[in-house]
């Protein structure tokens, strides 16, 4: 971590030791080793569809739908049966081969409903990556929307330190009062206080996607792409309202539901909800054989499958009741986002074009330096500059997570990083 030396004419002892530890700074990315992985942005979704354990939970299951489906639809082991009998001068024995035959009437049905889920767990599947994605790519521009921030607060805390040295000057002595020392100290506690609560935030969040991510701890890291605002082109809301219905998890709902109909179809198998059939040989004592079929028809006298279709019915219902609110949300979801999208870029825009490039405390400090105003009025700008600052990146944050959610909702590009 990089420090810098506080130079100021100051003698107040207390003041110079207060100043020399607000002069940490933030020291940035490390330079490239080898081996570090460097990840701009547009890589975020191939890289997370290889490592990213959320990702491999989402595809697994679908695997284990997938394998509830094989099972569901595999017929059942036969049985080998051995009967012996004896008494007196009598033996009797047999070998029997016995095969259960469950819902013989039914398994096309049933085969097409374990189809629908399982196609119904690939699209959720599809969704939840889509929103995963959406998620990384919002935590990565916020990692480096925080390192752009500490770097403006580093900048600020070196006025502070400019603003010291030059109060000093200004005092023939070369002391302060001690109304100035306040305020300098309030000023540097304030800039200080700001470098820390983002470090701190940058370090969990950047700790907290790498494991997202799926990338070793060990591993050095290097986010490359820079982050600043870039305006979006919105469509109106009628346009991404008729996305929803196409998107794979409102799909997924839909195929589930009509699997879950298919399904308590083939619950309910009619007159003959399953048989056994059976044969083998038998052997009489002493020298007579023979062979011996048989089937056993089912008598739906009790259950007749009523009780699993009126469940399964249940399911269906909830889904597509579930279905409908959903749909409402998202609707909901994507005016919302819309709407703050729209708000927040003319804000932004202002921003960036005012304030990007030039610090408004530079200019007050020359101000200072010139005589034309007091100390506690450029300590005031500087602490001013700070707090807009951290306005600034919290919303420039909240306004690509949005724009990662809209995309995530709709599957309409809206941002490119990409020069």
């Amino acid at each position: 971590m990089s420090h810098r030396t506080w130079r100021s004419a100051v003698k107040a002892p207390s003041l110079l030791c207060l100043l020399a530890v607000i002069g940490l700074g933030y020291s940035g990315a490390t330079a490239q080793e080898t081996g570090d992985l460097i990840l701009g942005i547009e890589d975020v979704e191939s890289f997370a569809r290889s490592h990213s354990p959320h990702l491999r939970i989402a595809a697994l299951e679908v695997d284990v739908v997938a394998s509830e489906r094989q099972s569901a639809l595999t017929w059942s082991n036969p049985a080998l049966a051995y009967d012996h009998e004896e008494a007196d001068s009598f033996r009797e024995w047999q070998f029997t081969l016995q095969k259960r035959i469950d819902r013989p009437f039914a398994r096309n049905s049933l085969r097409s409903a374990w189809n629908g889920r399982v196609l119904a767990a690939e699209l959720n599947s599809l969704q939840a990556t889509g929103d995963l994605v959406a998620d990384l790519k919002a935590g990565y521009v916020r990692v480096r929307l925080i390192e752009a921030h500490l770097s403006r607060l580093d900048r600020l805390a070196g006025l502070v330190d400019t603003a010291a040295e030059a109060a000093g000057s200004r005092h023939a002595e070369g002391d302060l009062s001690g109304l100035d020392r306040r305020l300098i100290q309030l000023a540097a506690y304030t800039i200080e206080t700001a470098q820390n609560r983002a470090r701190s935030q940058h370090d969990q969040l950047r700790a907290s996607w790498r494991a997202d991510m799926g990338i070793d701890a060990s591993r050095g890291l290097n986010l490359a792409t820079p982050v600043a605002f870039r305006p979006v082109a919105l469509a109106d809301i009628g346009t991404y309202r008729s996305k929803l219905t196409a998107m794979p998890g409102d799909q997924a709902q839909v195929e589930l539901a009509q699997a879950l109909g298919a399904q308590a179809d083939a619950a309910r198998p009619g007159l003959v909800p399953g048989f056994g059939v059976y044969g083998g040989y038998r052997r009489f004592q002493p020298d007579l054989d023979g062979f011996v079929v048989g089937i056993a028809v089912d008598l739906p006298l009790f259950d007749a499958g009523g009780g699993e279709a009126g469940r399964l019915q249940a399911e269906r219902q909830i889904v597509e009741n579930a279905l409908s609110v959903d749909r409402t949300r998202r609707e909901g979801e994507v005016d919302a986002l819309a709407t703050a999208l729209r708000a927040a870029q003319p804000l932004l825009a202002k921003f960036v074009e005012d304030f990007e490039q030039d610090s408004p405390a530079d200019a007050v400090l020359l101000s200072f330096r010139e005589g034309a105003i007091t100390l506690d009025e450029l300590l005031g700008a500087i602490q001013i500059e700070a707090a807009a600052l951290d306005a600034h990146y919290t919303d420039l944050a909240t306004y690509y997570l949005n724009v990662f959610r809209l995309e995530a909702l709709t599957g309409v590009k809206l941002v490119n990083f990409a020069p």
